[in-house]
């Protein structure tokens, strides 16, 4: 924290920059076993090369040091010739003079964060003295809230040649002065932020098309834009990532237009007002519809199926309408013979009043769908006092047919045979030999089996096993009458439409012909095989190949010690593009085998891999990396250097969300977090974070936002009310801890604490 003559006086470049590494570094010459450490890791030198730590500095970080002046900077200059990223966000700069006073020393710069510098006394052009000197290799430049001029900000562009990402945001721009023929183009530039401005109009926008002709990522978010017109786009030729989030987009019009950007792939448009009435399905739905060319829509891939469906229910949606969009002729013309789609009650039944019939005796109850078939039958015995291994419970639909369903105590929930007001239940006595020989077998003595086995076992009524010619000698097929008065075609007809196939415990050690099962798979989204012995990812293609619609995929202890049985299966690495969360939990399936098998889950958007013995992450030797995955659970393994964590962050950039209670992680350093640009929340509960460098340096994680951090040894000495209102004053940018939101009374209480 600066000191009180600093908060009044200021205080150079030059001496902030002494007082964090210089004066640090001549302490640990004098007593190497300082608490403090080296904080620059030195490698070994040439000869003739200096030893000092900070020939070698990359990343200086001086934010918030109340900074007036740059000091004489060449006294140090050999200390910062080979920087290459510098943060001098939240100083009191003043000039820009003060800036180009510093960076000239550093002709490695790469990376140049001023944002909240206060350079906004740099008043107009004339003022800015930006030369091109030895900035040739600064590619990002972070100028938020900073609040220039728009002619400063060009001045400033200039004299940077290769910058390719740039930041504008929070500078209330509420327009943009036209472009002249003299003014500079900046060809250079890939990536523009201009976000929280005030921008309200898109011809404002259109004007930097025409300054940033080859930008291919722009964001816009909580600019009050509306009124999108069909010209706009033909001033972004190269633009194909589009962020629109918290818009004024207030018509289709405005969405239609987004045609007309001849490159635009990616868009955002989350928070705007023409979205905010309508369900997330229908406007995903509509939006997908109407911009065919797009192929990511807020962050999420849209696949071939999901457009297609998109398509249909647009169709369908303006099939009666008198005015029908555009859009509506192109995609008839496409998709023929679309029906309007049948009135289904789709009304969740929790309760149902019946009959119920044993012997002689009838009673009218009232009965809950939600419990088991095994539930209520203890509850029937009980009612008529018969023993519960002695009756079967038979099920009369009320809908006026004579088809008899046997409620399997085996089934999940009542809600799998649609009870209704009016239907009957009736308890018969004397089960079937077979039967009673299922349930009297010894369920000690373990039964290995495949998948396919085991669905038809569990899952298919009588017709449908007999219909699978190849498994009906080895699984019971209850008698003939039993199967005429349940009526094959209606549970061939509810088996179809399952979507949740849960499998565990079953001893499955392979797929087995599944391709028997094809067509009851189909619609299946929902598949739990956990606790198995599959022990390898082939067996595990073999059965989900099967189901297209395939979206949660649990493979917990199912003991995945390869992925491949084979060179040869690991040549025909299959694509499953439906699946979105993957748990591999316990399977202590090795980290090179789970990134072939990611390879092919392209869609993946949650990972589980936790208690796996993981205890190193080996840097990729390519590019790999999976940018789909939003959510990473690797909790309970056997991490103990963030340096391995930010080896994911390569590989995995996009995580939002990542789970790494209980490993025994420590000795967490500022430059991490420029490794997880998108990480919004971070679950450290019970990791060995010791000092409190190490919990500043969450700081350094640019989006982080809800962090959860109990059981770790720098908080034992704490009650947990005191351990909070330490962590709320060091993490400024927090606004949820350990599951409770921080409010802003709460922080404002608690900044004198610190």
């Amino acid at each position: 924290m600066p000191s009180t003559e600093d908060s009044m006086t200021g205080k150079s470049f030059v001496e902030a920059f002494t007082a964090k590494y210089l004066e640090e570094e001549e302490e640990d010459e004098t007593d190497f076993g300082a608490d403090d450490g080296i904080v620059i890791l030195c490698p070994k030198s040439k000869p003739g090369v200096p030893t000092s730590a900070n020939t070698f500095l990359r990343q200086v970080v001086l934010d918030h040091q109340n900074i007036t002046s740059a000091g004489k900077v060449k006294e140090i200059a050999d200390k910062v010739r080979n920087v290459t990223e510098l943060d001098l966000s939240a100083n009191r700069l003043g000039s820009w003079n003060v800036v180009e006073s510093v960076i000239k020393f550093m002709p490695r710069l790469e990376f140049l964060n001023l944002a909240s510098a206060e350079l906004g006394s740099c008043s107009g052009a004339d003022s800015i003295r930006c030369t091109r000197l030895g900035k040739e290799r600064t590619e990002v430049l972070i100028l938020n809230a900073t609040n220039l001029s728009w002619p400063s900000v060009l001045s400033v562009l200039a004299g940077f040649p290769s910058v390719r990402e740039v930041h504008l945001s929070l500078n209330e721009f509420s327009s943009i002065p036209t472009p002249s023929d003299g003014d500079p183009r900046f060809t250079s530039v890939k990536k523009l932020y201009f976000n929280d401005n005030m921008v309200t109009s898109w011809s404002e926008i259109a004007k930097l098309g025409q300054l940033f002709p080859n930008v291919e990522n722009l964001l816009l978010v909580n600019n009050p834009l509306s009124g999108l017109t069909e010209d706009i786009g033909g001033h972004f030729a190269c633009l194909k990532q589009l962020s629109t989030l918290d818009t004024k987009l207030s018509s289709w019009e405005d969405i239609d237009n987004f045609n007309h950007f001849p490159k635009l792939t990616e868009l955002q448009l989350r928070g705007i007002p023409l979205l905010k009435k309508l369900k997330e399905k229908e406007s995903r739905q509509l939006v997908v519809a109407r911009l065919p060319h797009v192929t990511k829509l807020n962050n999420s891939p849209i696949s071939e199926p999901e457009r297609e469906d998109a398509e249909r229910a647009f169709i369908r949606k303006f099939m009666d309408s008198t005015e029908k969009p555009k859009r509506y002729e192109e995609l008839s013309s496409v998709h023929k013979n679309v029906h309007r789609l049948a009135q289904v009650d789709m009304t969740v039944v929790t309760s149902a009043t019946i009959t119920i019939k044993y012997k002689e005796k009838t009673d009218t109850m009232t009965i809950s769908t939600e419990q088991t078939c095994k539930q209520l039958k203890k509850t029937l015995a009980s009612h008529f006092g018969v023993r519960r291994s002695n009756i079967r419970l038979l099920y009369w639909s009320a809908k006026g047919d004579s088809e008899i369903d046997v409620l399997d105590p085996r089934t999940t929930s009542l809600k799998w045979y649609n009870i209704r007001d009016g239907d009957e239940i009736t308890l018969e006595e004397s089960e079937p030999q077979e039967v009673t020989r299922a349930m009297n077998a010894n369920p000690k003595t373990p039964s290995f089996t495949t998948f396919a086995e085991a669905f038809i076992a569990k899952y298919l009524t009588e017709g449908e096993m007999a219909s699978v010619a190849s498994y009906t000698s080895i699984l019971f097929i209850p008698s003939s009458s039993e199967g005429k008065a349940r009526g094959e075609e209606k549970d061939r007809k509810s088996h179809y439409d399952m979507k949740q196939i849960i499998l565990s415990h079953k001893y499955l050690i392979a797929a087995g012909d599944c391709q028997e099962i094809a067509d009851k798979l189909q619609v299946v989204t929902e598949l739990d095989v956990s606790h198995n012995a599959l022990c390898c990812w082939t067996g595990v293609e073999e059965i989900i190949k099967f189901m297209p619609n395939l979206v949660h995929l649990n493979l917990t202890s199912t003991n995945l010690s390869v992925v491949y049985a084979d060179e040869e299966a690991a040549q025909r690495k299959q694509q499953f593009k439906s699946i979105k969360t993957a748990i591999l939990s316990d399977t202590l399936l090795k980290w090179p085998y789970l990134l072939s098998a990611l390879s092919g889950l392209p869609c993946l958007e949650e990972l589980h891999f936790g208690t796996n013995n993981l205890a190193s992450i080996p840097t990729p030797i390519d590019e790999t990396c999976f940018t789909s995955v939003r959510k990473f659970y690797l909790n309970r393994n056997l991490l103990s250097k963030w340096s391995e964590i930010a080896t994911l962050g390569k590989l995995f950039p996009s995580i939002e969300s990542l789970h790494l209670e209980k490993n025994p992680l420590s000795g967490l350093t500022e430059d991490i977090g420029r490794h997880f640009a998108c990480l919004r929340q971070l679950d450290i509960t019970d990791i060995n974070l010791l000092t409190w460098e190490e919990l500043d340096n969450l700081n350094h994680f640019p989006n982080l936002e809800d962090v959860k951090l109990r059981g770790i040894p720098l908080l034992e000495e704490f009650d947990e009310k005191e351990s909070r209102e330490l962590l709320i004053a060091r993490l400024p940018k927090i606004r949820k801890l350990n599951n409770s939101s921080i409010f802003e009374l709460e922080r404002d209480c608690r900044t004198g604490f610190h």
